[in-house]
């Protein structure tokens, strides 16, 4: 029970925040920030979220104005998802992400 509850916990984060992503914050033309997966910690006290930034050589950019504005995306993110325990966010790179397309890089040469 508790994990589907966390389960239905990190779809929400991930949906809302990407709104607020999407809404609150002026990114930098040209480039782009996906949310991949969110983790939640049981106690939801804290939740990792995996970002993918495309282009790749934005990563650095994009990481810092999110770091930069977590507090705001923290609070907006509160304001849309009524939850006793509102996590804290910690955002880190989808690395998954990153190999899966450096594979297909990889495949398209050999064809």
């Amino acid at each position: 029970m508790a994990k589907q509850r966390t389960s239905q916990v990190n779809e929400l984060i991930k949906q809302q925040l990407g709104e607020v992503i999407l809404h609150e914050l002026e990114m930098p033309p040209g480039k782009l920030v996906t949310i991949t997966k969110v983790d939640t910690s049981r106690d939801l006290h804290y939740a990792r979220v995996y970002l993918s930034v495309l282009p790749t050589t934005a990563e650095k950019e994009l990481f810092s104005l999110l770091k930069k504005n977590i507090r705001q995306l923290q609070y907006q993110l509160h304001q849309k998802i009524k939850l006793r325990i509102s996590p804290r966010l910690h955002f880190t790179i989808d690395e998954a992400q990153k190999k899966a397309v450096r594979i297909n890089e990889l495949l398209d040469r050999v064809k």
